[in-house]
C-alpha cells in the first residue's frame, strides 16, 4: 500500500474564510428550548409573542421533532428521555 505525500492546505488568511459566525436571519444569541408539548408551546407563542412559524419537522409519531420560529428566533424539540 503507497500513501501520497500530499498535504492538506488551510486558509492562510482569516479573510479567506467565507462562512460566517452568525447565519443570516439569526441574532447573536438563539434560545433553543426542548418542551413536552412543543405543539402547545409553539401555539401559544404565536399567539402570545406574535412569533412566525419558520421550519417545523415532525417525527414519525406525529410530535414536533424540531420547529423554528422568528421574533426571538426560538427552536422546540422534544425532549428525549
Amino acid at each position: 500500500m503507497r500513501f501520497s505525500n500530499t498535504r492538506i492546505t488551510r486558509p492562510t488568511k482569516l479573510a479567506d474564510m467565507s462562512v460566517k459566525a452568525i447565519p443570516e436571519g439569526y441574532t447573536s444569541l438563539t434560545p433553543f428550548l426542548c418542551v413536552d408539548g412543543a405543539s402547545a408551546a409553539i401555539d401559544f407563542y404565536v399567539s402570545a409573542f406574535g412569533a412566525k412559524l419558520v421550519d417545523r419537522m415532525d417525527g414519525p409519531d406525529g410530535t414536533v421533532a424540531h420547529a423554528e420560529l422568528n421574533s426571538a428566533t426560538v427552536a422546540c424539540n422534544r425532549r428525549s428521555r
